[in-house]
């Protein structure tokens, strides 16, 4: 079938830069079902998926003198009438530093969140972050007024998570 080959096509652009040590921040958008495919059930049926718009802003702000770091994000999809944002930070403890100079030695990290996904649910996060994978779980409430069907019983998911370390920094003269 043709959807086979088509599949779902995603075109992300993630934008970061680092002032320092102590504070890193990045952001970006990604645009998915590009070729919008046929999400219909029934052969013959046409029922193609909307493009879905996905922006982001994330942080991460090192405590001074400790291994403790604040982690806020701002994440914003848009498909169609579908509008939703959620927004909340994690708090980590950085368990075994990275090297700074050679890079060989990545960090590892134990990281709790709380976010609120606007006019819908409050999200309980746990993550684990070693060298570029983290893994983790979330759990969120719903109090919206979907609450009478849910009974504010929420949804756990897990995640796995892979971070792509390469950068190239600006130099002072601002070439790369």
């Amino acid at each position: 079938r043709d959807d086979l080959v088509t599949g779902v096509q995603t075109c992300a652009l993630p934008i970061s830069t680092a002032e320092n040590d102590q504070k890193e921040f990045n952001a970006g958008i990604a645009i998915y079902h590009i070729n919008r495919p046929n999400n219909a059930f029934i052969a013959n049926e046409n029922s193609r998926l909307p493009i879905r718009l996905s922006y982001f802003i994330n942080g991460n702000i090192g405590l001074r003198q400790s291994r403790n770091t604040l982690m806020p994000g701002l994440y914003i999809n848009h498909q169609r009438n579908a509008f939703e944002i959620m927004y909340g930070t994690y708090y980590g403890y950085i368990i075994q530093e990275g090297s700074k100079i050679t890079g060989f030695r990545k960090p590892t990290m134990i990281a709790g969140g709380l976010f609120h996904r606007f006019n819908d649910a409050v999200i309980v996060k746990g993550l684990l972050e070693i060298k570029s994978f983290a893994v983790g779980m979330s759990y969120d409430v719903n109090l919206s007024r979907l609450t009478s069907a849910s009974r504010t019983v929420g949804g756990f998911e897990v995640f796995v998570m892979y971070r792509s370390r390469y950068s190239k920094r600006v130099k002072d003269d601002g070439t790369l």
